[in-house]
């Protein structure tokens, strides 16, 4: 039952490695010695009892008086949500105390954010933040998949949600401008997955990944002036699908400069709509 990452999930909630040992060895068998303990935990007696009384101080282990005392854990789904219940309370108290002092300046700042789970954790805040609109520009199912749940909430909530991709994309919410293009083929002709996601109109967050989010590069900015350019950017991608579905791919082709007629050519071949 434990391993290493059950521990790591202990430790994010608050627990050290030995309470979730002593924790977990009691979920095995119990109700037992501070004694008995000690041997099927592999901690040695004279810290287990330190350990116990902490996991008491948590709400996590009860003790039966007796001669030996003996020792009981809690119902894990009821310690947890404890746990959970106290961390809510301590991080709304945090904000709400540090937001008093707080001067939120931060419009002319650019941030670099590290790590694709960083990305996708900004990513669901600015959504969870949204008031009424969100234009996003994805290359893959992969950043699509990490935020989907958020982005379904965000529509019930009533946001307009916008999405444009040169990929063909499953389960998208709210508006979407697709060229449809096979995974395969948007990766050779593109190599990397971009993410444009711009929320209300006040931030934005520009990443450019590997296609299974290995390796990110992300800034996240309220900067008025790069989320406006942003938002256009997106739009003018969208501009230009629409009119090379009404024109078709010939006459389309003449309004590009040569830089862009060889791209042009390529994907040509992989478009999947009627034009």
């Amino acid at each position: 039952m434990l391993n290493n990452n059950l521990i790591d999930k202990f430790k994010k909630i608050g627990l050290t490695a030995n309470e979730a040992r002593t924790y977990v060895a009691l979920i095995k068998e119990s109700p037992v010695t501070g004694y008995q303990l000690a041997r099927n935990c592999g901690i040695v007696r004279s810290v287990i009892y330190g350990i116990l009384g902490k996991l008491v101080e948590k709400g996590g282990v009860t003790v039966i008086k007796s001669k030996p005392d003996l020792y009981a854990p809690i119902p894990p789904e009821e310690f947890m949500s404890r746990l959970e219940r106290e961390y809510e309370e301590s991080t709304q108290f945090i904000k709400t105390e540090l937001n008093k002092g707080f001067n939120d300046n931060f419009s002319d700042y650019f941030f670099n954010i590290q790590g694709s789970a960083n990305m996708i954790s900004k990513a669901v805040e600015m959504i969870s933040e949204s008031k009424s609109e969100i234009f996003l520009s994805v290359g893959s199912d992969g950043f699509i998949y990490e935020i989907r749940s958020d982005l379904v909430n965000a529509e019930k909530r009533g946001i307009r949600i916008v999405t444009f991709t040169f990929n063909e994309l499953k389960n998208v919410v709210g508006e979407i401008y697709s060229y449809a293009l096979p995974p395969e083929s948007a990766k050779e002709l593109f190599q990397t997955d971009r993410v444009i996601l711009c929320v209300d109109r006040q931030q934005v967050l520009i990443g450019q990944s590997s296609a299974n989010l290995t390796d990110t590069k992300t800034i996240w900015s309220r900067n008025e002036l790069l989320t406006s350019l942003a938002i256009e950017h997106i739009k003018h991608d969208i501009y230009l699908l629409k009119l090379r579905q009404i024109l078709g791919n010939e006459k389309f082709s003449q309004i590009l400069e040569d830089d862009d007629l060889e791209l042009n050519k390529k994907l040509v071949k992989f478009i999947r709509f009627a034009v």
